[in-house]
């Protein structure tokens, strides 16, 4: 699991810094939406944000994982299944 969320997150990052490669540049062209009358940098701003808060949780798994004798699917969700049986 932490070679999982480690390589998953490494990969988050680094879609984040090239989408904020891109961003940049459309930022540099400097289009408005004609209708709104706002740059059009604004709507993908969101893209590169959720990349690098995506890589961020990410990496508090696998420091979850490295830190604490069990298995964590995230840095709250403990790995695993309920004592009690339930009918379908």
């Amino acid at each position: 699991m932490t070679t999982i969320a480690l390589v998953t997150g490494l990969i988050m990052l680094v879609l984040a810094y090239f989408s904020y490669q891109y961003i940049a540049s459309v930022y540099d062209r400097g289009r408005i939406l004609p209708a709104l009358g706002f740059e059009i940098w604004w709507i993908y701003i969101w893209v590169p944000l959720g990349f690098a808060i995506t890589g961020i949780q990410y990496g508090l798994t696998v420091y979850k994982n490295l830190t604490s004798p069990d298995v964590y699917l995230s840095a709250g969700v403990l790995d695993g299944y309920a004592e009690t049986e339930s009918e379908v």
